[in-house]
Formats: structure tokens, C-alpha cells, sequence
């Protein structure tokens, strides 16, 4: 029964990561995208960028919950976000 379960949360991983990759064809077409933290990133959190929830890591920490961000790298499957000062316009509001 556990070994189950496990191969359903080793596929249902496998599916979201291939689903984002194939969503935006590389992660890598994320940067330059801006978004909002959704908790605070001290130095990491949480982030909503292209309408998706993301692990990110905060350039300079710390960057408060709700503050708008812009995507910097991505390392894996986590966002490298900085804060930023003037508002782009986004459509995840």
C-alpha cells in the first residue's frame, strides 16, 4: 500500500513539472516575468507568477508578503525574484 501511494506522489510530481515545462516551454521564459510574493521571503517563499504559485528566493531579502517581484533566474523548479519599486503590469491581480 505505501509503495503505492508513493509511485501516486512520484507521478503526480512528475506530471506538474512536465505540465509547467510544457506550459511555458522552458522554465527559463519565466525571467523577466513579474508576479506578487505571496508570503513573506526572508529569503524564501512563495510566489504567484503566471497565474502559478512558485518556490522563490529573494535577490535581497527581506521582501514583505504582497510586494511585487520581478523573476530574476530560476534554479530548478525555484524562482530567484527581486523586489520592484514601480508596478508592471501583471495578470495576476
Amino acid at each position: 500500500m505505501i509503495n503505492v501511494s508513493c509511485l501516486f506522489l512520484g507521478l503526480a510530481v512528475l506530471f506538474s513539472l512536465l505540465w509547467r515545462s510544457t506550459f511555458f516551454g522552458s522554465t527559463d521564459q519565466l525571467v523577466g516575468q513579474v508576479g506578487k510574493a505571496t508570503t513573506d521571503l526572508n529569503p524564501r517563499g512563495t510566489v504567484l507568477v503566471a497565474s502559478e504559485l512558485w518556490t522563490a528566493m529573494a535577490e535581497e531579502p527581506p521582501i514583505a508578503a504582497g510586494e511585487a517581484v520581478e523573476v530574476v533566474a530560476v534554479a530548478g523548479i525555484k524562482l530567484i525574484v527581486r523586489r520592484i519599486t514601480k508596478r508592471k503590469e501583471t495578470n495576476d491581480d
